[in-house]
């Protein structure tokens, strides 16, 4: 069952007119270009309304990516819209969402790798003594 979008939870996609100013750089966000929208709450009018960034300048600022892995993370909130993004900018979402993750297993490869090339190393050198 899909849950509707409450606050604090991100839409992502692509601006459809450039007619939404960036939060940060209060720039009109480009036609096409990604847009990574967080939900809000306006108490006053018991309405939710868009806070939206431009993606390029979103990414660049620490505290707000910081809170977006957060969000997600620990407080269960929703991304909606990637499944409509092409497969790079999926991609570039889910590297940022997980790269933590990522980079873990990359450590991880890494030393089963190297382990792998110090076996093969030895059983090559062994090979090498038993043939002398």
């Amino acid at each position: 069952m899909n849950r509707r979008q409450q606050p604090g939870d991100y839409r992502v996609g692509y601006a459809k007119a450039g007619d939404f100013k960036c939060r940060l750089t209060k720039e009109n966000i480009p036609k096409d270009a990604l847009r990574i929208t967080i939900i809000g709450n306006d108490k006053f009018f018991n309405a939710f309304f868009p806070n939206c960034y431009n993606f390029e300048d979103w990414i660049k600022d620490e505290e707000l990516v910081k809170k977006f892995k957060e969000s997600i993370y620990k407080k269960g909130k929703k991304i909606y819209g990637i499944e409509n993004l092409n497969k790079e900018d999926q991609l570039r979402i889910n590297i940022l969402l997980f790269e933590k993750d990522l980079q873990l297993f990359l450590n991880k490869l890494h030393e089963y790798a190297c382990q792998k090339v110090i076996t093969l190393c030895d059983i090559t050198m062994q090979i090498n003594e038993e043939t002398l």
